[in-house]
């Protein structure tokens, strides 16, 4: 009633002959406006409807201003129409926009070392040469110095940093530097923001025919004895999560529609046999399938692993890896495409242009956490209708969207299995007597440790001190700039028992499989995310089979696994085990600790130990959170 009153109102100051315009923010408020004009009819009033934005309404009498405006003016704004009280878009600060996303930006230059690679948000990729006082306009002032092609050099203000963002590239060499000022990186920018919207483009139409084509509908279980024999065939008894999780994949392989499915469980809690199960009912009905894993070394396990549990039926296994000369690599290729081959594994070379497959009717991913977008659709495009089953104990949040909103089908595995140990993780400052104890205490009951220095430069002399610390121990080095075949070697060497300790980088991170190392060390885990830190974690704890003394001499019982990393923070980061366990007071094991509260056993205790150690002196402050949070995660 107020809006036609009003209207009401300007006819009646119009009838002088004023003109009177009323304003709109939105297309939707012009609209509103003329609807509202419309259903007031007012006779002679036809007041002209505009978009634009004020601050507030103007009354102007005739005659008071001079030129267009002589013969007055009544304006009304969305501030008297509508009672919105809306600041002007002039009167907001210019830039407080730029400030937030300044901060939201802001380097650490403490982390920054000479000759860093940074971007510039304008001119392009550039190196960082420090930051030097300079006099400008009269008065000092910071600026940062960034080199470009040609060593020609910027001087950045302090103030203007918000400009600057880390350059994240694949590979350890340096990048190509644009040169200052030309229109190289922009045109590059350009590219890469085209070359983004094709890939969606892509991916929505791929989406858009596997929603619409018909699927792969494999044969029910009751149709082949098989199937049963080879679930028979599990050593273990299914979880019930587990057991859900393959019904899950079992009657999205029996439905006539692409399967999509993403299967989330903790490290070591099954995963690997719902693949199993998947990729056997996959073959039983005459398919083929492909299974992608992130290294060479978890190809390998998983090429050993289902050589081993599918020995019994006439299904053939290959590995397409760098393990694999290139004579055996075509080979595999030409049998895959020939359809001569049930089950590939492989890495990366799986999604190279010369692979394809014959009858591909199943893609099991890995670690799906560590394949971007083009690589993970790559395997769909081969064959539109294929069934896809990803697996992850630490999702991407775009993986974990399309799960929670429904866009993929999503399965949780929460219960582990009972030959799980419980993971006990204690976070302590770096000390040599801790290492040697706790290496100690592995190997006097057999077990074997791993030692993870991420770090190949520095490597082999961490392991000639672990060599003077332990002389007795068996060490061997092994990481991802060895050799195929030497690496390849070391692995294997090292799961036959004929070393003690693994010194490694994070090549162990995904998904590696050895029930008799229940140790590991981390040394530096300050400088590791959070998400590899869970995937280490998982390492250890994998199986009680082996878990007992090899003599009765030894004195102190002791956790059956063990993960020693690096934090500066001394105490202790607890995961299901009692509440009564105390923090570390010396720097030998904490199972010191706890076997003062256990009577002496045959066997150790059940539960395993992560140790984190760091050579940072200083103090980590968000350590006490963090071992909070992990704490009542684990409860």
């Amino acid at each position: 009633e107020a809006r036609p009153a009003l209207l009401r109102a300007a006819a009646s100051l119009a009838k002088d002959g004023r003109p009177c315009l009323l304003a709109g923010d939105t297309d939707g408020s012009v609209d509103r406006l003329n609807a509202d004009i419309a259903g007031a009819k007012i006779r002679g009033f036809t007041p002209r409807v505009i978009h634009g934005r004020f601050g507030g309404g103007i009354l102007l009498a005739a005659g008071k201003l001079p030129g267009l405006l002589r013969d007055g003016l009544i304006l009304l704004t969305e501030r008297e129409l509508f009672g919105r009280r809306k600041r002007p878009l002039a009167s907001l600060p210019r830039r407080r926009t730029a400030v937030r996303a300044a901060v939201g930006r802001a380097l650490d230059f403490g982390e920054l070392a000479d000759g860093d690679a940074l971007v510039h948000a304008t001119q392009g990729v550039c190196l960082f040469r420090g930051i030097k006082a300079h006099e400008h306009n009269g008065r000092t002032e910071d600026f940062i110095g960034l080199e470009f092609a040609t060593k020609s050099m910027l001087h950045l203000p302090l103030r203007e940093s918000h400009l600057l963002t880390r350059y994240i590239g694949i590979g350890r060499i340096h990048p190509k530097l644009s040169k200052l000022g030309g229109g190289g990186w922009e045109k590059s920018r350009k590219a890469a923001e085209k070359a983004t919207v094709d890939l969606a483009a892509q991916l929505l139409a791929m989406q858009a025919e596997r929603s619409t084509k018909p699927g792969i509908s494999h044969p029910k279980d009751a149709e082949n004895a098989w199937m049963g024999e080879f679930e028979r065939s599990f050593p273990h008894r299914e979880t019930p999560d587990q057991a859900r999780a393959i019904t899950e994949v079992k009657a999205d392989m029996e439905r006539a529609a692409p399967m999509d499915r993403l299967v989330s469980g903790d490290v070591g809690f099954g995963k690997t046999e719902v693949a199993l199960r998947a990729a056997f009912k996959c073959v039983l009905g005459g398919r083929q399938v492909a299974i992608l894993a992130p290294t060479t070394v978890l190809a390998q396990q998983h090429f050993e692993s289902f050589k081993e549990r599918l020995a019994r039926w006439p299904v053939s296994v290959e590995l397409l890896s760098g393990y694999r000369t290139a004579k055996q690599k075509a080979d595999v290729r030409a049998r895959a495409a020939a359809g001569t081959v049930d089950i590939v594994v492989g890495t990366h070379a799986l999604l190279s242009d010369g692979t394809s497959f014959g009858r591909l009717g199943l893609v099991i991913i890995d670690e799906e956490h560590r394949f971007g977008v083009r690589h993970k659709e790559r395997l769909k495009q081969l064959r539109s209708e294929v069934d896809v089953l990803a697996m992850s104990a630490t999702p991407i949040p775009r993986t974990l969207y399309l799960a929670l909103v429904g866009a993929r089908d999503l399965s949780v595995i929460e219960t582990p299995p009972r030959e799980r140990l419980p993971i006990r993780t204690v976070v302590r400052s770096y000390d040599e007597k801790l290492v040697r104890d706790a290496v100690k205490a592995e190997l006097a009951r057999g077990g074997q440790v791993f030692y993870l220095h991420n770090r190949v430069e520095t490597i082999r002399a961490v392991a000639e001190r672990l060599a003077a610390l332990l002389p007795k121990a068996r060490i061997i080095v092994g990481h991802g700039q060895m050799g195929a075949g030497e690496l390849e070697e070391t692995m294997s060497a090292f799961v036959a028992g004929e070393y003690d300790v693994l010194v490694c980088t994070t090549i162990i991170e995904t998904g590696l499989d050895i029930p008799n190392c229940n140790t590991l060390i981390i040394e530096g885990a300050d400088r590791f995310g959070l998400a590899q830190l869970y995937q280490l974690r998982g390492r250890v704890g994998r199986s009680i089979a082996r878990l007992t003394p090899t003599s009765s001499s030894t004195a102190t019982p002791r956790s059956s696994a063990r993960h020693i990393g690096a934090c500066p923070l001394s105490g202790n980061i607890t995961s299901s085990v009692p509440a009564s366990v105390s923090p570390c007071a010396t720097s030998s094991c904490a199972a010191r600790a706890t076997s003062s509260a256990r009577p002496r056993a045959a066997t150790w205790p059940p539960w395993a130990l992560i140790y984190i150690a760091s050579c940072y002196a200083a103090a980590w402050p968000s350590c006490v959170a963090t071992r909070e949070r992990l704490a009542n995660a684990a409860k």
